[in-house]
């Protein structure tokens, strides 16, 4: 959705487990993602109808929000 609305085609590489512990000697963020890997590994269901009956506050559409975010930044380069 990012790479679509800055007009660029997304670039996805699979790098897989082993070679993420190898990467981590390197790079101390890449540490934490293997035990990280199970947010990855089935899809998210958010549900914030509680919170939103309770608060009244409504979750902005992830479109929406992208189209937010680069707009943002785009005026604070």
């Amino acid at each position: 959705m990012i790479a679509g609305e800055l007009n660029a085609s997304a670039k996805v590489q699979n790098v897989p487990r082993w070679m993420m512990h190898v990467i981590g000697v390197f790079v101390p963020i890449m540490r934490e993602f293997p035990e990280m890997l199970y947010q990855y590994e089935q899809d998210y269901v958010f549900d914030s109808s509680k919170f939103t009956d309770r608060f009244g506050v409504v979750a902005t559409p992830p479109a929406e929000g992208i189209k937010d975010l680069i707009e943002h930044v785009k005026q604070h380069k």
